[in-house]
């Protein structure tokens, strides 16, 4: 039983690390467009 637990808690935490893992990469990707989009804009003028 004890082992069970071990091992769900390692895949929640697995699962966790992976939700947490994608959560930053596309908050990375929505900075890096619009630090993108603010330099074009200050080049425009």
């Amino acid at each position: 039983m004890f082992c069970i637990s071990l091992i769900s808690v390692a895949k929640v935490r697995q699962n966790m690390a992976q939700v947490l893992d994608t959560f930053r990469t596309s908050v990375d990707t929505k900075w890096t467009a619009e630090a993108l989009w603010e330099s074009v804009m200050w080049y425009d003028r």
